[in-house]
């Protein structure tokens, strides 16, 4: 008898504990899981596009530049990052409902203030702009250099709501001047057009860490190659 009654208490005991923990843990889910959705809102950035200031002589590499800087910055965790064109969903949504003016879609922003104003009236949290201030094509061995610069502007701290206006000195949140090489490729006779690409799509990348925190001197270092793993190692 008393082995029974000591089973029946146990067995309810356990059983009012999981309701107990149940009820606990149903009650913090709401709260759990808007906690996750506040600190898993994606960062959103808008890019305009990156002006070509070297004398590359390639018409084309400003539009490689920008979707190069497009895909790099969109691709990392917490960053959500738009093109200003007359393509994007974003864009078109808010000329439509004339937030954006016509002459700002044609030309694009003039000055820090400007792209500020643009990203305020599409909700954006930051806003980049970008140049290529280089672009160099080296012979032997056949490779091409190229340096790109620019700035981010957090929008909110740099927007004055009471005046409706962006602030007269937008405070820049982040500033590069990023370095991207394309292979080194001896004898090659062809066009510098793939070369370039690489050359981009390196410094885009190298920007794209600058925004998410990194500083330039970590972005500046080759990437590290992986260390090969003892036989012993991948058995474990």
């Amino acid at each position: 008898k008393g082995v029974m009654t000591a089973i029946r208490t146990s067995w309810w005991g356990r059983h009012i504990s999981y309701a107990l923990l149940a009820t606990m843990v149903l009650g913090l889910t709401p709260l759990c899981a808007g906690t996750a959705d506040a600190q898993g809102r994606n960062r959103t950035v808008l890019l305009f596009s990156v002006s070509d200031e070297s004398a590359s002589g390639l018409p084309e590499l400003r539009k490689v530049a920008t979707d190069s800087l497009q895909m790099a910055i969109d691709q990392l965790a917490q960053l959500e990052c738009t093109e200003f064109s007359r393509t994007s969903p974003l864009v078109r949504r808010a000329a439509a409902e004339g937030r954006v003016l016509p002459t700002q879609l044609e030309l694009g922003p003039s000055n820090p203030r400007d792209a500020v104003a643009i990203g305020h009236a599409l909700n954006v949290d930051t806003v980049v702009l970008a140049s290529i201030q280089s672009y160099r094509s080296t012979q032997q061995p056949r490779a091409v250099e190229v340096i790109i610069s620019g700035q981010a502007y957090d929008v909110k701290p740099n927007y004055d709501e009471e005046a409706g206006d962006p602030v007269a000195k937008p405070q820049v949140a982040q500033a590069f001047g990023v370095v991207g090489t394309s292979r080194k490729l001896p004898g090659y006779q062809g066009s510098d057009r793939p070369l370039a690409r690489e050359a981009i799509d390196e410094a885009a990348y190298r920007v794209a860490r600058v925004l998410s925190g990194a500083t330039i001197s970590e972005v500046a270092k080759p990437t590290p190659k992986a260390a090969k793993k003892s036989s012993g190692t991948k058995i474990l």
